[in-house]
């Protein structure tokens, strides 16, 4: 399998931004010196946010499904924040679970329109214009 070099639609580089801006974050978070009590911490901070990011780009980047990318984004990144945020809490997990995973669900959406707007205009051989 040969790759083909070709260039990025501004929706993909919009995507790819904020995957590498919520890796970056992840990664900072880690390696902060608050990360020794981030079970307390974690509750003020919108850390499922980042999770969304990581996982709607992983999505996005290697489903080709629109639709099925969001929910497979929405419900791993609800499911990674109830494991590693709410896991020492214990309080209303399934509220939680609902909660978030929707809001992954409406940002994976936000993500992937221009994927889509992209992909579209292309198949029908016209270009996006602002």
């Amino acid at each position: 399998m040969s790759w083909v070099r070709r260039s990025l639609a501004p929706g993909e580089i919009v995507g790819y931004i904020i995957f590498v801006a919520g890796v970056l974050l992840g990664i900072w978070l880690v390696l902060s010196p608050w990360a020794d009590n981030w079970a307390y911490w974690a509750h003020d901070i919108p850390i499922f946010l980042l999770t969304t990011w990581i996982v709607a780009g992983s999505a996005h980047r290697f489903v080709r499904t629109f639709l099925l990318a969001c929910v497979i984004s929405a419900v791993a990144s609800s499911v990674l924040f109830v494991i590693f945020v709410k896991a020492y809490t214990n309080e209303m997990g399934g509220v939680v679970l609902i909660a978030y995973g929707f809001y992954a669900f409406l940002i994976s959406l936000a993500v992937g329109v221009p994927f889509v707007l992209y992909r579209r205009a292309q198949h029908r051989g016209t270009t996006v214009t602002p």
